[in-house]
């Protein structure tokens, strides 16, 4: 990977999405001209932040809470 940061700054993780919020962020990064982990941290920086972040149509508190009801659901 090719950048300008340390990646001693950086950890690695691992992170298991659902299939359409994993395509929703595919599309978001792809519209931002971004890789999806930027477009990631980009989301959960803003999240963090307060801010209302929306992913296609939905935002993260819909899309969180319809991940709720899926999960119980299970």
């Amino acid at each position: 990977m090719a950048t300008s940061l340390d990646q001693s700054d950086f950890i690695k993780t691992a992170l298991r999405l659902p299939r359409e919020l994993h395509a929703r962020v595919q599309v978001s990064a792809e519209a931002h001209g971004a890789s999806i982990n930027t477009e990631i941290i980009q989301l959960l920086l803003k999240a963090l932040d307060g801010q209302t972040v929306e992913i296609g149509d939905k935002s993260l508190d819909e899309i969180e809470a319809r991940m709720k009801r899926a999960m119980k659901h299970k």
